[in-house]
């Protein structure tokens, strides 16, 4: 789906409590700051799939293909509502937090988990983005926000969710950065991993703000 001319597409990925929305809130601050226009847009949403696919989706029991195609569902069907924000805000930078490769990537984990034989994370990509189409849209950057295992168990532990078996297995979450390592590895100039180390948020924030206004400047040449 083509937007804006100018609006760079980021999309903040990652581990369950690596911080992606903290961190994507501080480089949104950091960017109004500078006089940039930005909006954003947060799945799974309050839409009739969002709220569906969390209520059924993280049932104990709920085979992971079944999830894994409810939670994409979602990130496909608020695609429309997406572009529609960038065409009425006509912001410089369009963040979404966890798109579609979440919800391939969480998909793939909990398959393998469960010892079901998964193609590589590219394949899956691709044929996603085929059968998509113009209905997607396509970011320039994704940015894949990770932080040592035990600092994750610690964020988490005091955090309401609908999803606790999934965040606090360790091992799920380590399969989790494999697949986004290999999505990272096979597409270098189309994803960063971000350490979001404890008390660093603001020398993080100004790390990412000032490479996507680099990253926004080059694709406008």
């Amino acid at each position: 789906m083509d937007l804006l001319d100018g609006c760079f597409v980021a999309v903040w990925e990652g581990t369950d409590g690596s911080g992606k929305t903290t961190l994507r809130r501080e480089v949104e601050k950091r960017l109004k700051r500078l006089g940039y226009r930005v909006a954003s847009y947060k799945t799974p949403s309050r839409t009739t799939t969002g709220l569906f696919a969390v209520r059924y989706g993280n049932r104990s029991g709920v085979d992971p293909l079944v999830r894994m195609l409810l939670f994409l569902a979602n990130t496909i069907d608020d695609s429309g509502l997406m572009a529609k924000k960038v065409m009425s805000s006509r912001p410089d930078f369009f963040f979404i937090d966890r798109y579609y490769l979440c919800s391939v990537v969480y998909g793939l984990a909990l398959l393998r988990r469960t010892g079901r034989e998964v193609p590589d994370v590219s394949l899956a990509m691709d044929l996603v983005e085929k059968m998509g189409g113009d209905r997607l849209i396509r970011p320039d950057l994704y940015i894949i926000v990770d932080v040592n295992e035990e600092e994750r168990l610690r964020r988490i532990a005091g955090k309401k969710s609908s999803d606790r078996s999934v965040e606090r297995d360790t091992e799920t979450q380590n399969i989790v950065r494999k697949i986004y390592e290999d999505y990272r590895a096979a597409n270098p100039e189309k994803a960063i991993l971000v350490m979001n180390e404890t008390g660093k948020l603001e020398e993080t924030g100004e790390y990412i703000a000032n490479l996507l206004i680099s990253r926004r400047s080059s694709t406008r040449q």
